[in-house]
């Protein structure tokens, strides 16, 4: 079975009070409620870490060593139950969120991997009271804050390996791995002969 590389979402309320949705309830008078949001990371259906070696993945059947697995997300809603979506008011913490953006970090600069020692797997915030059934979000940093000084800029945008080094933007996404198997068709299309793989997606 081919194996992929993904991430998943589980979304925790720490409340069991459901008084009613937040599309029914005006902003100024509806009581709040913490949200958590759970991240995982898997290839195929292995958890993802670095230091690990993962067998049979592709088409080709090849072995990859993570090193990195870091994103930005912004723009985070809950889903209600009536289908609205309900703005999440990100908890800044000073490392891993701010107000606007969160970086989930899955790689902890051990084994294969080179990032930092770091690991974060959660979003937390606050949104009114409501029955959520499910969550959206955007990959990548808000445009207006997407070009800052990653030397001077707050966390979590203060990670320089995360930034492009001709300053159009942060890197939304750094996902990389090694390979034992060149990509399938290789032999008949020099250059893409190599075995270290990155999906690194931004806006300029």
């Amino acid at each position: 079975r081919a194996g992929v590389v993904a991430a998943t979402a589980a979304l925790f309320v720490s409340s069991s009070a459901w008084a009613q949705t937040a599309a029914d309830a005006p902003e100024s008078t509806a009581s709040r409620q913490d949200i958590q949001i759970t991240f995982a990371a898997q290839v195929g259906d292995r958890p993802f870490k670095c230091g690990e070696r993962y067998e049979g993945v592709g088409l080709n059947k090849a072995t990859i060593l993570p090193q990195d697995f870091r994103l930005y997300i912004s723009e985070v809603r809950l889903l209600a139950a009536t289908g609205a979506e309900v703005p999440l008011s990100l908890t800044p913490d000073g490392r891993w969120q701010s107000d606007r953006v969160a970086l989930i970090d899955f790689e902890n600069d051990t084994g294969n991997c080179s990032g930092t020692p770091g690991m974060n797997g959660v979003v937390r915030g606050t949104a009114p009271k409501g029955d959520y059934r499910g969550v959206v979000f955007t990959i990548g940093v808000p445009q207006d804050i997407n070009h800052l000084d990653p030397t001077t800029a707050k966390a979590p945008l203060n990670v320089s390996s995360l930034f492009w080094p001709w300053r159009v933007g942060y890197k939304f996404t750094s996902i990389v791995f090694d390979s034992s198997q060149p990509p399938v068709g290789a032999p008949n299309m020099p250059g893409l002969d190599a075995t270290t793989y990155s999906m690194v997606l931004g806006s300029m």
